[in-house]
Formats: C-alpha cells, structure tokens, sequence
C-alpha cells in the first residue's frame, strides 16, 4: 500500500472575487504564460495550469513535456503522479472519522498497531498527523531504494520502519516524516474497514465528482498518466515513486 494519488491538474490559482474587463483578462493571461513559460521549457518537463473564477475557467494551459524520453508534450488532459501531496487527503480521511466518533486525536497507535514498539513513549495520531511522533521516516533510510517500489501489505511495510531508533521523544520538535503518514493511512483502513484506496475514493473522489484523480500504481494503465522526472545539476532522471 503505497498512499499516492495521480490528479489531473499540478498548478491551480484561485482568484478572488473582483471583475475583469477584456484587457485585464488578457493581461492577466500574458502574465501567467510568462511566469509559467519560463518555469517550464518547452523541451523540459511539464504542467498543467488552470485559473477558475467564481467557479469559471478563465485560464487553461499546459507547458512543456509530459514524457521527454518520447518527446510528447504536455496536454491540460494529463494527469500527475502528486506524491506527498497525498498527505492532504490522509489527514482530511482522519478528520472525517475524528468527526464521526471513530477515533481520536489522543489516540495511541498501539491501539491500531498493539505491537508497534513505542520505546515506552506515548505517540499519538495527533503526533502522525503534526509531525512530530520522532518515528524514523523510511525515506531517510538507506535500505529504502531497495523496497520502494515493492507492494507490500500496509503491515509488513510498516515492520520495515518500525523497529529503527526515534529521532526523538514525541511532540518535541517538529520533522518531516513520511512514516507517520504511512501509519496514517493503515489506521484510515482499521478504523473504516475500507482500504485506503476505496476510502479515499468513495468517501472524497466520488463525492465531489473527481472523476480523473485515482489511487496511485505502477502497473496499472491509467490514460494521460504524466511521466515524473528529477532535475539534478540540469540533468533530467525518471522519478522513482
């Protein structure tokens, strides 16, 4: 169970309520094209941009490439691999059960994972969602390239963290953690009794007619699927997930 989403737009800006004549539109157009056209070369990955106002489209562009390897360009059709941007939903699918009586921000994991070693701290669901439970987070590990990939159940992918040193003792600082998230999403699937996928889908996607965002997967065939890329020192790699 890796928790990411693919959703059809990376950039989206929302415009407060005030009146645009014809040539503020049009500015307003030449604005954006030239801070997003130098962002995004046309020969360099991509994105999607769309300005909505007063629930109108007024602005809708895409720049760039959306598989350089094919050299195909990008189309506001395309969707995105959004990463941790998934956290977002995570965290609004536990709030929905907060608001349903089905669990509790001072809630010890341990009632969601008994065995989980907590070193005898107190770490909360509250401490997942801020950042500050000090659990290790996977992706600082260097065993994690190894497994990244690999789908495995939430547990057996949660044994793979769960026993390294914490950072620190919880709700002492704050940092970022991939990890408490990942707990996140497992707790969403014990409380709810859906997986995270089905949560995530029936309870948000379906409900406010997200018709092109989907649960993340390697394999699958998902239409206008963006490739990801990595820029390092101007050098472009495919983005490992």
């Amino acid at each position: 169970m890796k928790t990411h989403l693919l959703i059809k737009s990376t950039i989206l800006f929302f415009l407060y309520a005030f009146s645009f004549n014809t040539s503020q539109a049009q500015s307003l157009e030449s604005k954006i094209d030239n801070i997003l056209s130098k962002q995004f070369k046309s020969n360099e990955s991509g994105a999607s941009a769309l300005v909505a106002k007063d629930g109108e489209i007024i602005y809708r562009k895409a720049f760039g490439k959306a598989n350089l390897e094919l050299n195909v360009d990008m189309t506001s059709d395309n969707v995105f691999q959004v990463g941790s941007i998934t956290k977002q939903f995570t965290s609004v699918s536990i709030l929905m059960l907060l608001e349903e009586g089905k669990l509790s921000l001072e809630d010890e994991i341990t009632k969601f994972i008994p065995d989980y070693p907590t070193s005898g701290k107190k770490i909360t669901v509250h401490h997942l969602l801020t950042h500050t439970s000090g659990i290790k987070s996977y992706t600082s590990m260097q065993s994690f390239g190894k497994v990244m990939t690999i789908d495995e159940s939430p547990l057996k992918f949660i044994d793979f963290f769960k026993n390294e040193p914490m950072d620190f003792d919880p709700g002492e600082k704050y940092k970022y953690n991939n990890s408490g998230y990942f707990i996140l999403g497992y707790i969403i699937e014990k409380v709810s009794g859906l997986s995270y996928q089905k949560f995530i889908q029936q309870r948000i996607f379906d409900k406010i007619n997200m018709n092109s965002s989907y649960y993340g997967s390697h394999s699958k065939l998902i239409k206008n699927r963006a490739s990801g890329y990595q820029k390092k020192r101007r050098i472009f790699k495919c983005a490992i997930y």
